[in-house]
């Protein structure tokens, strides 16, 4: 697959307000996510195809196709700047034990891990998802609301105090935003996430 993806726009995770990817002004009050780094947009029908063949049919070669996008955003952006520490920690929002028996594999751990290997580190476990929830990009955006999925994670062991958690796509910033609480009331300082596409589906 030789199709490379468009650059994400760099916006706010949570109204999408256009011009930086830190969470906006508005936007902090009520949210615990620092700001979100995305490599394409989920409105482009490749990438969502991609996505959607990877994670639910296990497809390889989309899996090798991820990997390489993660790969050239990051070595084109020199991610992660000065938005986030080059120290910070790696990790990702773990699916529900149930659910990542029936796939096979967890998808944020891999994003994660293709993230780790560009910055030339390693991820670390830091969440466990303790209640199953149905998949954020599935919903309409009506029933996607930021806190709605607060208290779906819990910590596991000690937390550093800048964390980078890996997924593979944010629509409303609900899920990966309850992450990002969960890992501030635990002590981590600042929370910034990286997904693969982020947005609604067109």
């Amino acid at each position: 697959m030789t199709f490379v993806p468009r650059p994400a726009e760099a916006c706010c995770a949570f109204c999408h307000a256009t011009g930086s990817p830190t969470t906006c002004e508005d936007c902090r009050p009520e949210t615990f996510l620092d700001g979100l780094t995305s490599v394409a947009p989920y409105g482009n029908a490749i990438v969502r195809e991609a996505l959607t063949n990877w994670k639910y049919h296990a497809d390889p070669e989309m899996g090798k196709a991820i990997d390489l996008w993660i790969r050239q955003s990051v070595g084109a952006r020199g991610f992660p700047g000065t938005l986030v520490p080059s120290g910070a920690t790696i990790t990702f929002l773990p699916l529900h034990a149930s659910r990542r028996r029936h796939r096979g594999f967890d998808q944020a751990e891999e994003v994660a891990r293709s993230l780790a290997a560009a910055l030339g580190t390693t991820h670390q476990p830091l969440l466990q998802r303790t209640t199953a929830t149905a998949s954020q990009a599935q919903r309409s955006a009506s029933e996607r609301k930021v806190g709605d999925l607060d208290g779906i994670f819990e910590t596991a062991g000690p937390v550093p105090e800048s964390v980078i958690v890996c997924d593979d796509v944010c629509t409303s910033g609900a899920t990966i935003d309850a992450a990002a609480e969960a890992l501030k009331r635990a002590g981590a300082k600042r929370v910034w996430g990286f997904v693969v596409a982020q947005g609604s589906r067109p």
